[in-house]
């Protein structure tokens, strides 16, 4: 799936940001074909908003 898909359809399914706080609206994610993506972006439920806040392509 498509990371602006993913992030559309189910962002909690990403993992923490922040380790010690699972439950935090911060998430992270590693995409593409060779991992050469990075992603941390902030879930705002109650606006149903996802907040990309650095994105990172290396190639």
């Amino acid at each position: 799936m498509e990371l602006w898909t993913a992030l559309g359809v189910a962002p909690w399914g990403f993992p923490p940001y922040n380790q010690a706080k699972q439950d935090g609206p911060m998430r992270m994610t590693i995409f593409g074909d060779h991992k050469q993506g990075y992603a941390v972006f902030l879930i705002l439920e109650e606006q149903r908003r996802v907040e990309i806040l650095r994105l990172v392509w290396v190639d």
